[in-house]
């Protein structure tokens, strides 16, 4: 009974896992000094406001990042500017606001060197995360 009652359990969180999108993260990209979103933001975004509407129990964080260039203010605005369009997007697309929570950054939490091109690139950004 015991080895039955494990096995249940496993294929209960299994089943739990496949039908929800907890902690699972998408990633916008932006030009330098630009909230504009691209053709694959939109792209991905569309795949997000799918699964909220499938989902109706979830909601997602929308995190906006900005690189170094340019004064601290000047980023956090650009990273509110970034996650807002992200949200607003969600939004146009039927999902209610009170499913996203947004919050900016700024140049405070880069995941690369800044030094490098390559580096601004990946901090220019957006993170969408499920919870």
């Amino acid at each position: 009974m015991k080895k039955y009652m494990t096995i249940l359990a496993i294929v209960s969180v299994l089943a739990v896992s496949a039908c929800c999108h907890k902690d699972k993260e998408e990633k916008l990209h932006f030009a330098s000094d630009s909230y504009a979103l691209t053709k694959h933001d939109k792209h991905e975004l569309d795949k997000v406001a799918k699964n909220l509407k499938a989902n109706s129990s979830e909601k997602v964080k929308v995190y906006g990042y900005a690189d170094a260039t340019g004064t601290s203010e000047h980023n956090m605005t650009l990273s509110q500017e970034r996650a807002g369009a992200a949200s607003d997007y969600l939004v146009a697309k039927g999902i209610k606001s009170s499913r996203i929570k947004t919050v900016a950054y700024g140049d405070s939490d880069p995941i690369a060197t800044n030094m490098t091109k390559k580096g601004r690139k990946e901090n220019r950004r957006v993170e969408v995360i499920y919870y």
